[in-house]
């Protein structure tokens, strides 16, 4: 079954530590530190700091950039919420904050702390708006999210994972023309199975099979280990509407390699795996992986199809894709 534009829900952690590292910078004033700005410095040096000027907030943001850089975020937010108590101004203690509650599952407050922050600095926020906007996709907010990545390119910040995650939102509200032109972008930085087995995919939603199998093609060769792109080639090999294009033997190949990569456990991999023996002609484990496929538990977006493709297999029927 197809997967829908999954995204890697990106963490932008490299701009907090440069952000805090060179407000670090400004304000150090301690002799333990020699060459702050280039400094790595340990939990033990940051608890000294903090010892010897327990009023500076950025000592708290330093810890808590180093807490968020070691996963434990928790603690980040705790010196993080001393930091705001100190100046509740300043601008990188609710960065650095909300990206804590975003690793930690709570997009919500992590939207309260981003629009702290591009309430205090808007001409100097565009990495705020980029990680507001993966809080907002995470929130099913796709609207929301896209606008957020327009802002982050408007104010300049723009990078490979920026065209990705936008390419997600635009897919997940249906604007695949507009998700083929943000992947289109990001293979111009780098090429990447990812993008290209993305772009795969949104062409075939656009009804372009040829160019989706092309490009997914593209994606297993550069990383024949990659789930993603293998799922998504077996699935347009086993659907497509032209006959032309199908492949059942070669799709029961790649979706079985991907679902080798994630331990057999992931739903809409075996729906895939189901989809490719029915157009093999093998109905029997065509049901069989089906079944499994709703017994793990698909989105509720995937369900009546997968319903619909389970009914088939039991008539011995394969399933395709409608002409788009």
């Amino acid at each position: 079954m197809e997967n829908i534009f999954h995204s890697n829900i990106i963490k932008f952690s490299v701009y907090i530590l440069t952000a805090c590292d060179f407000a670090f910078a400004q304000n150090i004033n301690q002799p333990v530190i020699t060459n702050a700005v280039n400094a790595q410095l340990d939990l033990n040096q940051l608890d000294q700091l903090i010892k010897l000027s327990p009023t500076r907030p950025i000592y708290y943001c330093k810890r808590a950039s180093w807490y968020v850089e070691n996963n434990r975020f928790s603690e980040a937010i705790v010196d993080c919420d001393q930091a705001v108590l100190l100046n509740p101004q300043d601008p990188l203690a609710y960065f650095i904050r909300g990206a804590a509650h975003a690793d930690l599952g709570d997009f919500q407050t992590a939207l309260d702390d981003y629009n702290h922050v591009i309430e205090l600095d808007p001409t100097n926020s565009s990495w705020t708006h980029a990680q507001r906007g993966v809080a907002y996709a995470k929130l099913g907010n796709y609207e929301k999210a896209i606008a957020d990545y327009n802002d982050t390119i408007r104010l300049g910040a723009t990078n490979q994972e920026i065209y990705n995650e936008r390419a997600f939102a635009y897919g997940r509200t249906g604007e695949y023309a507009e998700a083929i032109a943000d992947l289109s972008k990001s293979i111009l930085f780098a090429p990447s199975a990812y993008a290209y087995a993305s772009r795969g995919l949104a062409y075939s939603l656009i009804g372009n099979y040829s160019e989706g199998i092309r490009d997914c093609n593209k994606a297993v060769d550069l990383d024949p280990d990659n789930y993603e792109a293998n799922n998504n080639l077996a699935w347009l090999l086993a659907v497509a509407p032209d006959p032309a294009l199908r492949d059942g033997k070669n799709a029961v190949k790649y979706a079985k390699r991907a679902c080798d990569r994630v331990g057999w456990n992931v739903p809409l991999c075996l729906g895939t795996l189901a989809a490719a023996y029915a157009e093999t002609g093998d109905f029997d484990n065509a049901v069989k992986w089906e079944n499994k496929s709703i017994e793990l538990g698909l989105p509720k977006s995937e369900t009546s199809k997968a319903q619909k493709m389970l009914r088939l297999f039991e008539d011995r029927k394969p399933f395709h894709e409608e002409k788009k």
